[in-house]
């Protein structure tokens, strides 16, 4: 992925409306912060949380169950594959 960005002759910065699109993200692991992670993606205008993600599915569904346009999966792959995912961001339990 490639940034635009212009120069301004005062030399400050600017970003085009391209850079302002929210980033598709996912998230893998919903354990003690799953609620927290999505949470902060869905409150940052820099995010867009498209699916998440773990091995328990049931959990998984739980937590997207009132959220509309985000996906419930229990399979890295499929993240992998989605077009709308630009960035994963991954949790695991502490300890492991």
């Amino acid at each position: 992925m490639s940034t635009y960005v212009e120069e301004q002759v005062a030399g400050s910065w600017t970003v085009s409306d391209l850079e302002l699109r929210p980033v598709g993200l996912a998230i893998v692991g919903t354990g003690y912060w799953g609620p927290n992670l999505v949470r902060n993606a869905l409150q940052s205008p820099a995010t867009r949380l498209s699916a998440v993600c773990d091995v328990d599915p049931v959990r998984a569904e739980k937590l997207v169950s009132s959220l509309p346009r985000v996906e419930a999966v229990d399979d890295l792959w499929r993240l992998l594959d989605d077009p709308t995912v630009e960035g994963i961001a991954v949790f695991d339990r502490g300890g492991s």
